[in-house]
């Protein structure tokens, strides 16, 4: 994890320092419009799977068949459930400030870039 904290902070000082970029991370909240919803539950259904390939791979060395390429096989493995924390913290060391929308993001971010209330 401290990897992926070095990454996140090495990343936002280049956009600060080289591309001169002001940043604020707008975080989705869990009420989601039904497009989302449906594409978290299709995700939540693949998890079981990605456990048993994970298992397959650590007790006998397996790795599905489809998986030739680095890209292909992070999609058949469970996701790390801490990667979120540790940007959010990573992002808070970098003085990054950060909105926790109650819904999707997106709503908030259009009016904050835009500065219009009803954009969109």
């Amino acid at each position: 994890m401290k990897q992926l904290s070095e990454l996140v902070v090495e990343f936002v000082a280049e956009l600060r320092e080289k591309h001169q970029m002001k940043i604020k991370v707008y975080w989705d909240g869990d009420q989601r419009h039904v497009f989302k919803a449906s594409t978290v539950a299709k995700r939540q259904e693949k998890i079981p799977l990605e456990w048993s390939n994970l298992q397959l791979y650590c007790e006998n060395g397996i790795l599905p068949a489809s998986a030739t390429k680095l890209c292909e096989l992070e999609q058949l493995l469970p996701k790390c459930r801490f990667f979120r924390t540790e940007i959010i913290e990573a992002l808070a060391q970098s003085n990054i400030p950060q909105v926790y929308c109650q819904g999707e993001a997106d709503g908030y971010m259009a009016p904050a870039v835009f500065g219009k209330p009803k954009a969109f």
